[in-house]
């Protein structure tokens, strides 16, 4: 499975991940009226496959060590370790 971040873009695509996760969250909790309910789902893609992953993740946070190894990159946790990215993704 394809890493949220990969050595060449840094931290763009697990910005974006996040960004689409707080704008569904968001989306879903700012209407004003009655609700009408349409159910949006991640894409077919490599990056819709780790949207899905990271909402199951965060469902069921602390992540593991081997968990976030596997699915973010060396160079990313270079600089966020587990405990600090289980962390902003709680708050």
């Amino acid at each position: 499975m394809p890493r949220l971040c990969s050595r060449r873009s840094g931290r763009r695509p697990l910005l974006v991940v996040l960004m689409a996760a707080v704008v569904l969250l968001a989306a879903a909790c700012s209407s004003p009226g009655p609700v009408t309910v349409k159910a949006v789902m991640p894409p077919g893609t490599a990056a819709g496959a780790q949207l899905r992953w990271l909402i199951a993740a965060v469902a069921h946070l602390p992540m593991s060590g081997a968990q976030v190894r596997a699915h973010f990159d060396p160079a990313f946790l270079a600089q966020v370790s587990p405990a600090m990215l289980n962390q902003g993704l709680r708050a």
